[in-house]
């Protein structure tokens, strides 16, 4: 968080940006009360990422977006030693972190499990410096970037 406000500072657009904390399964927001949502690296981790998507379709309003991603199986946490496959596509990270990875199809089928589709979805990929204490190599990422538009009223 304490980045994103940094980032929001240095681009000049601080004073026009909320920061919240908030569960992803209940927000205790109101409905229909945001715009758009930026939502990066948080549905991998989860097991029920249905129940997150339907709680930030709630507070999106009508017309606003949902901007998120989805790591493939491309990203280089796939092929990290410290990582363990437990089921096809699902991993436990060496945080013990919960990672399940994706393809469109994967995506498509999720978004339509809870009544949504992807205005857009792109595949991009970006190297990253190595990490302290883990990753101390230079790594490539890749995700399905996708957005969704809320309509109706």
């Amino acid at each position: 968080m304490a980045i994103a406000e940094r980032v929001a500072e240095k681009a000049d657009i601080r004073s026009k940006v909320v920061f919240v904390e908030v569960d992803a399964f209940a927000t205790g927001l109101l409905d229909n009360s945001l715009d758009g949502i930026f939502c990066w690296d948080l549905l991998g981790h989860l097991t029920n990422p249905e129940d997150a998507l339907r709680e930030l379709d709630r507070i999106t309003r009508p017309g606003g977006h949902i901007v998120a991603n989805m790591w493939t199986m491309n990203d280089c946490q796939v092929t990290d030693p410290n990582i363990k496959e437990i089921r096809p596509k699902e991993y436990i990270d060496h945080f013990d972190f919960y990672c399940r990875f994706y393809d469109r199809e994967d995506l498509d089928q999720l978004l339509s499990s809870v009544g949504m589709a992807a205005d857009s979805v792109e595949v991009a990929s970006w190297w990253e410096p190595p990490h302290a204490g883990y990753r101390d190599y230079e790594h490539e990422h890749e995700s399905l970037i996708f957005t969704i538009k809320k309509t109706g009223a």
